[in-house]
């Protein structure tokens, strides 16, 4: 065989196996759905195995993959919750200030979520190798141990996200504070509790700004506050993200309609410590 048709032969290869693995994790994801369909689940999309709880809540299964060695794939999964006022606000707010709003509900992405083997006493990420090779006994026995876990460990966090002070609670953790210090404030806006909203906007300042030194705050504020749009090093990136949201925010409040004539609120934000008020 030339070394012309030794690549072509490699590249058949490798296309034939993309396509088997493809296959392979739609047969999981499919799998799953229907042994879930009696709790409500549905395959929304590829890699999202979804339910609607109610009108405002959703839990997701976010599929994961990986390839451990040749032949196998590893499947792994993301459960969560997001909450649609939550998402309506991000939405609204995402057409000032973003050219490409995102919607957590339109892509069935979780709010708060973790490996459900994090939710194991094992405390660890899990994930079931699945082959190509194996048969039918092998495979549905693996989805079995899938769905018990669910069950057992996916089923009962559910229920508490379900909870909205549960859900925020969540979110108000160092696991999910990247995202929280937007998304709590959101939720506050979305109920009509802006006092709270603003309050958590202050707190979440002085919990990043705790971790820097205060030679660090010193040399940012006479930096680089308010250069929203530079480059800003990576010490002073959550701080500046949290601060660059808090000005939008309050843009975003002055021109909502259901705060125009709230002069309290616009009271309270003119007293938030560094940010003034054009």
């Amino acid at each position: 065989m030339s070394n012309h048709e030794k690549h072509f032969f490699n590249l058949h290869l490798v296309c034939h196996n993309v396509v088997v693995m493809k296959e392979l994790k739609k047969k999981i994801e499919t799998v799953i759905a229907e042994r879930l369909a009696e709790y409500g689940f549905k395959k929304k999309r590829e890699g999202r195995i979804v339910r609607i709880v109610n009108k405002n809540v959703m839990d997701s299964i976010m599929c994961g993959y990986s390839h451990p060695s040749k032949g196998w794939l590893g499947y792994n999964f993301i459960i969560g919750t997001l909450y649609k006022n939550i998402d309506d606000i991000l939405v609204e707010f995402d057409k000032h200030f973003n050219n490409s709003p995102f919607s957590y509900w339109k892509e069935c992405k979780f709010m708060a979520g973790k490996n459900i083997g994090y939710l194991t006493p094992e405390y660890k990420f899990i994930q079931w190798n699945f082959s190509k090779e194996e048969d039918e006994e092998i495979f549905n026995s693996r989805i079995d141990e899938i769905i018990a876990c669910i069950k057992t460990y996916a089923f009962p966090y559910y229920e508490k996200m379900s909870v909205d002070s549960c859900f925020i609670e969540e979110l108000d953790t160092d696991a999910f504070w990247a995202i929280g210090y937007e998304l709590i404030p959101m939720y506050y806006h979305a109920i009509g509790e802006d006092e709270y909203a603003l309050k958590h906007m202050e707190e979440s300042i002085k919990r990043f700004e705790r971790r820097l030194t205060s030679e660090e705050l010193e040399d940012y504020y006479s930096r680089y506050y308010g250069h929203w749009d530079e480059l800003i090093p990576n010490d002073y990136r959550n701080l500046h993200c949290a601060l660059k949201f808090v000005e939008q925010f309050k843009a975003f409040w002055r021109i909502s309609q259901k705060h125009q004539n709230n002069e309290h609120l616009l009271f309270q934000l003119k007293k938030m410590p560094y940010y003034n008020l054009a």
